[in-house]
């Protein structure tokens, strides 16, 4: 039987961890959300960020977990081209 994980990581922010032990992060706002279940320097594994739209409580802590995991970002080209040097 498939076993994925889904966790909360607060705003609209998730982690879903497939079957196959891939990991997705979704809306990344971690630092200073009161609500976070965890900060971004705890997330040591991911394969994928997606943000969803161009809002800071969306897309907040998208480039230091793809800078810390070697993440593959997934986003608008707006999106994309505002983390580039």
């Amino acid at each position: 039987m498939a076993s994925k994980k889904i966790k909360w990581l607060g705003h609209a922010g998730f982690q879903i961890t497939s079957d196959k032990g891939k990991t997705i992060i979704v809306d990344p706002w971690l630092k200073d959300n009161p609500l976070a279940a965890c900060q971004a320097e705890d997330i040591i594994k991911a394969d994928v960020v997606l943000v969803t739209h161009d809002h800071f409580d969306h897309r907040a802590d998208a480039a230091r977990i793809v800078k810390a995991t070697g993440a593959t970002l997934v986003g608008m080209p707006e999106i994309r081209a505002s983390f580039l040097p």
